[in-house]
């Protein structure tokens, strides 16, 4: 069993959400950044879930690190402020990745942030992109999110 958290994306996204942005509720996993570590101690400040889909995987991260720093990660790539159903979010790409195969919603949620990745298989359509999926993913899945 996880230990509390103040959002636990796997016990708190409902099933029907995931299945609108075409995943299935059956491939939920907890990442391992979220379950215990080697020493059966539990990680106490990020939570992550992901589900697959045709060709793609999306991933939902909870942590205590406040959005004004995650720009400063070095990871993220071409940081923008958008809107998002009205709320005010990040958009980034993964310098790992790159934008068509993988990118990131961030949200500030009281003192820490939640974020939606979306990463998709070279074995799926090679015109789509992440950089565009990943908003009308976030937008449908955004009402599921915390906003304190």
């Amino acid at each position: 069993m996880r230990p509390p958290a103040v959002f636990d994306p796997c016990e708190d996204i409902p099933d029907e959400a995931v299945e609108a942005v075409g995943l299935d509720p059956a491939t939920k996993y907890m990442s391992i950044i979220g379950g215990e570590k080697h020493d059966g101690q539990h990680y106490d400040f990020h939570r992550e879930c992901a589900w697959n889909g045709l060709h793609m995987r999306v991933f939902i991260a909870s942590g205590d690190t406040p959005i004004e720093e995650v720009v400063n990660y070095d990871f993220v790539d071409n940081a923008r402020q958008i809107s998002i159903n009205g709320r005010a979010a990040l958009h980034y790409d993964l310098v790992t990745c790159g934008p068509r195969v993988c990118s990131e919603v961030a949200f500030q949620t009281g003192a820490g942030s939640v974020w939606v990745n979306l990463n998709l298989s070279s074995l799926g359509d090679l015109t789509l992109q992440a950089d565009d999926l990943v908003l009308e993913y976030t937008a449908l899945l955004e009402p599921y999110l915390p906003a304190e």
